[in-house]
């Protein structure tokens, strides 16, 4: 068997291009398209494809042994491959199996994302995020990474030189988490202090989010007239992976700051989700959403399912949110146009971006007036009423404290659930 450490910390980095064969269980040419794109971003190049219908993947090896023999003779074929790419993540087992039958090394559609990432990742908490993340990866495939040294047990005081080195390697993995995860809480005290600080200073905040490489960066840039002020952007995927906010004025003087933060995709490893959480607070904490939608691309409705998917996981769901359908300028698509919560425009063009931010405008600083009953036990929520709104009428009843109050419609989420009819 291969030595799978040596294959886990393994960098997209070398002279010449690596082959790979991808291979796929139940998966459509959509997503074999992403896989291919995935892999071009991480400077590998698929020489060829096999996908096997199952009614589910293969305990041991995910595919079938037909497949696997299949698997193996293309190997020889395209000699020398660097990698088997699978389309889902492996099991530690079915990775373990799958080296062992074919002699070249695994990489699952979950690894293969980390590897983009940690290639990507510049600033000191991406690199964090991206660390713990591939270790945590890492950890449950060490059995069965040292079977070219010796295991046999010597009684409870004799362990065999591989057992050693797993329980050494786990420690030490361990160990380098909760060191990542150390570091990781520092930097989130410092982001959750300035995010503090905004909400004292009643600063709006609108966050981009998105399937990766709808345009978000350009968005964020097409309205930034300083260079140094801009964010990194190119026609990649996974371009972005740092949560960068910038302060836009509007003509209008309105204010606010704007998020630029990293994107989703099908089948985002959880482990990602988890790590990249203090990056994606900045989604929690914004009073607006622009959903930005790349409209060129044929899969677009499935990339909106990820990403409200993906949100719901986060528990950003509930925040006001505008539909930005981005790159009409490729398609048959009028643009700069509105209609409702949807706004359909190209980032190249200034007078989309105008459009696109005169809903912003009114999204975020338009009002409304309520009635609300809230019960006496909320007491943070009439602390954000007296901050925020203006009161008409107080008062104390029996059941909780009447207001009658207008308020900026980004904040009436929070007392729609205690909202009351003028008939009631």
């Amino acid at each position: 068997m291969l030595n799978l450490l040596g294959i886990f910390f393994f960098v997209c980095y070398t002279n010449r291009m690596e082959k790979a064969i991808l291979v796929g269980v139940n998966t459509t040419p959509e997503e074999i398209e992403e896989l291919r794109n995935l892999a071009s971003a991480c400077d590998i190049e698929v020489v060829s494809e096999i996908t096997q219908t199952l009614s589910s993947p293969h305990v041991k090896t995910y595919i079938n042994q037909g497949k696997v023999e299949q698997v193996r003779t293309l190997t020889e074929v395209y000699d020398p491959v660097d990698w088997i790419l699978f389309d889902k993540e492996l099991s530690p087992s079915q990775q373990r199996n799958l080296e062992n039958a074919l002699g070249v090394p695994i990489m699952d559609k979950t690894y293969l994302i980390l590897q983009i990432f940690e290639k990507r990742a510049r600033t000191k908490e991406a690199r964090l995020q991206v660390e713990v993340a591939m270790l945590k990866y890492v950890l449950p495939r060490l059995a069965g990474s040292y079977s070219y040294m010796d295991r046999q047990k010597g009684g409870s005081r004799n362990k065999g030189t591989g057992e050693k080195k797993i329980e050494l390697d786990t420690r030490n993995i361990s160990r380098q988490i909760q060191q990542a995860q150390k570091e990781l809480k520092k930097i989130e005290g410092q982001r959750s202090i300035q995010r503090s600080k905004r909400n004292r200073s009643a600063i709006k905040t609108v966050a981009l989010v998105g399937y990766t490489n709808a345009g978000k960066s350009s968005i964020m840039n097409g309205i930034l007239k300083k260079e140094d002020k801009k964010v990194f952007e190119e026609n990649m995927l996974f371009a972005t992976l740092t949560t960068s906010s910038r302060n836009i004025t509007l003509p209008n003087n309105h204010s606010f700051v704007l998020s630029d933060t990293v994107g989703f995709v099908q089948d985002l490893p959880h482990s990602l989700v988890e790590a990249f959480h203090s990056t994606l607070e900045e989604v929690l904490e914004a009073d607006l959403l622009l959903h930005v939608i790349d409209a060129n691309n044929p899969e677009y409705t499935k990339h909106i399912q990820v990403t409200e998917e993906t949100l719901e996981e986060i528990g950003a769901s509930s925040i006001p949110q505008i539909r930005v359908f981005n790159k009409c300028d490729l398609t048959e698509i009028e643009y700069p146009v509105k209609k409702e919560d949807c706004v359909y425009i190209s980032a190249k063009d200034e007078e989309s971006l105008k459009t696109l931010f005169e809903c912003v405008d009114q999204k975020l600083f338009s009002t409304k007036k309520m009635q609300v009953l809230i019960p006496y036990s909320q007491g943070k929520l009439v602390d954000l009423l007296y901050s925020n709104a203006q009161v008409f009428q107080q008062e104390n009843r029996e059941d909780g404290m009447y207001f009658e109050i207008e308020l900026e419609t980004s904040l009436t989420r929070f007392f729609e659930p205690y909202e009351k009819k003028e008939s009631e």
